[in-house]
């Protein structure tokens, strides 16, 4: 999976740290979720259905199922109560963004070096949402602080959110 990211090039020395991380995550949840379980059930379920989703699927499905059954759509509801936009005006609003983004990863799929095409259309797809997610989160975060009527302090970048 690495090799397919990097074009090839080894990412054999990451595996080791991700493993470490790894053991570190499952401790930390193994602590977490007992305590949680008491307070909030379902979340204790759902911290503990994680890593068993992990270890029980390959990596680009547990990504599938993780992120479009969980977070996407926890994601929207969250952002349909801040904006406060109809129905009818977000369903627009997707697909214009889904539109502009399938034609965006169309023209990355064919500007992308001569490769089979899984490891390509794998490659898209990650370093299209790496592109993405930090100036997602931004206006996440700016979304967020907006509807409290105040705006965080991200340091040097709290000029671009508060743009």
């Amino acid at each position: 999976l690495f090799s397919m990211l990097l074009f090839g090039s080894s990412g054999a020395w990451l595996v080791p740290a991700l493993q470490l991380i790894g053991i570190v995550a499952l401790l930390a949840l193994a602590f977490a979720v007992p305590g949680l379980a008491r307070a909030e059930p379902r979340a204790a379920l759902e911290l503990a259905t994680i890593p068993l989703l992990a270890w029980a699927l390959p990596p680009l499905l547990f990504f599938v199922v993780y992120f479009c059954g969980l977070h996407s759509p926890r994601h929207i509801i969250e952002s349909l109560r801040m904006v406060r936009l109809g129905r009818a005006a977000a369903v627009m609003s997707a697909a214009v963004i889904t539109a502009i983004t399938l034609v965006l990863g169309v023209a990355a799929f064919a500007f992308l070096p001569i490769a089979e095409s899984a490891p390509r259309l794998v490659a898209i797809v990650f370093v299209g949402l790496a592109a993405l997610t930090v100036p997602h989160m931004l206006l996440v975060e700016r979304t967020k602080q907006r509807s409290k009527g105040t705006v965080a302090r991200f340091g040097p970048l709290s000029r671009l959110i508060r743009r």
